[in-house]
C-alpha cells in the first residue's frame, strides 16, 4: 500500500473554522481515511480581533497553540495561522499548507503578484507599511517568545517544508521559492457530489446556470436582471444565497429558477456554467470541474483575486471579470450566450479539467505529508511524482519498493 506506515497525530492550524477552514476539508478527510489521527487547534475560540475587525494574535492564543503543538506528531498550518510565530520552534514537526501561493511562502498577510516590479514594491510595502493588526500581533509574539527565553524575527523560516494546492499545469513554481516547497495540484475532492439529485428539473434538457450571490450586501436588482436574462435565453438558474437574504430574494425568482442553500462548491459539478463573486476557491473549483464561468466584483478585486481570475481568463476557461456597476442586461445576455453556446470555451474547460484531475493533488499532498512525518513510509516507483521523489527513485532504481525510517 502506498503510504503505509505508523499512523501519526496531525494538528491542523488553519485560519479559522469558517470559509478558510472548509478549504482544507478534503485533505483532512483523506488523511483521516488513511488512519491518521486528526485534530484542529485553530477555532473561533482561539481568535481575537482588533477594533477594525482584523485578526489579532494575543499572548494567550500563542500559549494555547504552543501547548497544543507539544502533543502531536506534526502541525499543518497555513500562512494566516498564529502558528507562523511558533513554527521555528517545531521545525521537526511543522509543514506549511496553503491553497494558493503569495509572495512569501511563510510570512502572513502578503499579496500575490509575480510581476517583477510589483513584487519589489510588495516586498517593501510589507516591511515598511505593515497592517496595524500585524504590528500588534508581532508585539504579542515577541512577548510570548521572550517568556520562553527566545527572540523574535518576522523573517520566514525556509527550512520548513511547504506544500501548495496549486497546479503546475496552470502556474509554474516561482524560481525564488525554496527548494523544499511543492505545487501538488488542486486539493479538491471529486468523489462526492452532494447536490447530484437536487431537483428533477436538472435532469431535463434545459441548460443550468449557477448564480452565486455575495455573502454581504448583494444588490438584488442586478441579480434579478441576471435571472431574467437566463429565462429569456431558455436557461434554468440555481441561485446560491445566504439564508438571511432569501426572504427578500424569493419574490424576484421566475418559474425556471430556484434558491438553494448548498455550498456553491457542491453545485458547480452539476451545472453548465457559473456566475460568481471573485473568489480564489470558486475559480479553482470551476477549473477543476471544467465549467465555463464569469466572475464579478462590486468595488475592486484584491491582487490575488485578480491574479487567479485573470489566469482562468487567459487559459480561455472563463470570460473577463465584470464590474457590477457597469453591467447591463445586454451585456449579461452576450456573456451567458458565450458561456453556454460557444464550444471553444467548453472544450478548453474540459481539456484543463482533465489535466488537473491527472495531477491527483490530494493524493500527492497526502504522500508528501506522510513521507515527511511517518515513522515508516513505503512507496512504489509508480507513486513517484515530485522532483525529490524522482531523485530517490533513481537511487533505488533496482528495487521495486523502498522503505524509509526516521
Amino acid at each position: 500500500m502506498i503510504g503505509e506506515g505508523t499512523p501519526i497525530k496531525i494538528a491542523f492550524s488553519t485560519a479559522d473554522n469558517g470559509k478558510d477552514g472548509e478549504l482544507f476539508t478534503s485533505l483532512k478527510r483523506l488523511l483521516g481515511q488513511r488512519g491518521h489521527y486528526i485534530k484542529t487547534i485553530a477555532t473561533d475560540q482561539n481568535k481575537s480581533f482588533d477594533g477594525e475587525g482584523n485578526d489579532l494574535i494575543t499572548y494567550d492564543i500563542l500559549r494555547s497553540f504552543y501547548e497544543e503543538s507539544l502533543g502531536v506528531d506534526c502541525v499543518l498550518y497555513d500562512r494566516h495561522s498564529p502558528f507562523c510565530f511558533l513554527a521555528d520552534l517545531f521545525v521537526h514537526k511543522a509543514m506549511q499548507i496553503n491553497l494558493a501561493p503569495d509572495l512569501y511562502p511563510v510570512k502572513p498577510g502578503t499579496q500575490l503578484d509575480f510581476n517583477k516590479v510589483a513584487r519589489i514594491f510588495n516586498r517593501l510595502s510589507q516591511r515598511i507599511f505593515p497592517k496595524d493588526s500585524v504590528l500588534k500581533s508581532e508585539k504579542e509574539a515577541s512577548r510570548f517568545r521572550k517568556s520562553l527565553g527566545l527572540t523574535f524575527s518576522n523573517n520566514p523560516d525556509n527550512s520548513i517544508s511547504s506544500i501548495y494546492g496549486v497546479s503546475e499545469y496552470l502556474l509554474k513554481k516561482p524560481v525564488d521559492y525554496p527548494i523544499n516547497s511543492y505545487f501538488t495540484g488542486l486539493w479538491i475532492n471529486n468523489d462526492t457530489q452532494k447536490a447530484g439529485n437536487l431537483n428533477p428539473l436538472l435532469l431535463s434538457d434545459k441548460k443550468t446556470v449557477l448564480i452565486v450571490l455575495p455573502k454581504t450586501n448583494p444588490d438584488l436588482s442586478v441579480f434579478k436582471m441576471m435571472i431574467k436574462v437566463c429565462n429569456d435565453l431558455g436557461l434554468y438558474s440555481l441561485v446560491a444565497v445566504e439564508p438571511e437574504v432569501e426572504k427578500e430574494f424569493q419574490p424576484l425568482l421566475g418559474e425556471a429558477s430556484m434558491v438553494v442553500h448548498f455550498d456553491p462548491t457542491d453545485l458547480i459539478p452539476i451545472v453548465d456554467a457559473v456566475i460568481y463573486p471573485v473568489d480564489v476557491r470558486l475559480t479553482m473549483e470551476c477549473l477543476f470541474h471544467g465549467k465555463p464561468s464569469v466572475s464579478y466584483f462590486t468595488n475592486d478585486r484584491t491582487p490575488d483575486q485578480k491574479f487567479w481570475t485573470d489566469l482562468s481568463f487567459v487559459n480561455n476557461c472563463s470570460l473577463e471579470s465584470v464590474s457590477l456597476k457597469k453591467s447591463t442586461e445586454e451585456g449579461w445576455a452576450l456573456k451567458l450566450n458565450m458561456l453556454i453556446n460557444q464550444g471553444q470555451i467548453g472544450f478548453r474547460c474540459r481539456q484543463i479539467a482533465a489535466q488537473l484531475h491527472k495531477e491527483e493533488g490530494l493524493q500527492r499532498a497526502t504522500q508528501l505529508i506522510e513521507m515527511r512525518f511517518c515513522p515508516q513510509f513505503t512507496f512504489t516507483k509508480a507513486s513517484v511524482g515530485t522532483r525529490q521523489e524522482a531523485v530517490i527513485a533513481k537511487i533505488t532504481a533496482n528495487d521495486e519498493t523502498h522503505t524509509f525510517s526516521k
